[in-house]
């Protein structure tokens, strides 16, 4: 609205049109190119950094990216075992680059929980329980 007002009020200054059209082109061009020439600067840092970063705290050893990544496996895995317990007879997980890894720690874990879940008890707690009293003496 800005560059109407100010158009309109130049044109009826007295200065020539051709003028009038090379200095709004060059102005125009002027924010067409930095516009250009951020924009794909500004996409890549944001897209790219955050998936390395992303990557890097998934596969960190830091005690403070264990929570991270434990939730983003207890996610996966809720919804596994939700779609387990349901209707589905079969589900199958696709999962590229980092989500390949993720789809693969979520069902070792969800392996984990149901094979608990469904496993005899082990023969071996007598004895085991024998050691732990040793050791308590």
């Amino acid at each position: 609205v800005t560059l109407f007002v100010v158009g309109g009020y130049l044109l009826h200054t007295g200065i020539p049109g051709w003028i009038l059209g090379v200095v709004s082109s060059v102005v125009v061009l002027s924010i067409a190119v930095a516009v250009f020439r951020m924009l794909p600067r500004a996409l890549t840092r944001s897209f790219l950094t955050t998936g390395f970063v992303n990557v890097a705290r998934y596969f960190d050893p830091a005690p403070g990216s264990h929570a991270a990544r434990r939730a983003i496996r207890a996610g996966l895995v809720d919804l596994l075992s939700t779609l387990h317990q349901g209707r589905y007879a079969r589900i199958v997980v696709v999962g590229h680059g980092l989500g390949g890894y993720i789809a693969y720690d979520a069902l070792m874990t969800l392996w984990a929980e149901t094979h608990e879940l469904h496993a005899e008890p082990a023969g071996g707690l007598e004895s085991l329980a024998g050691l732990e009293a040793a050791a308590d003496r």
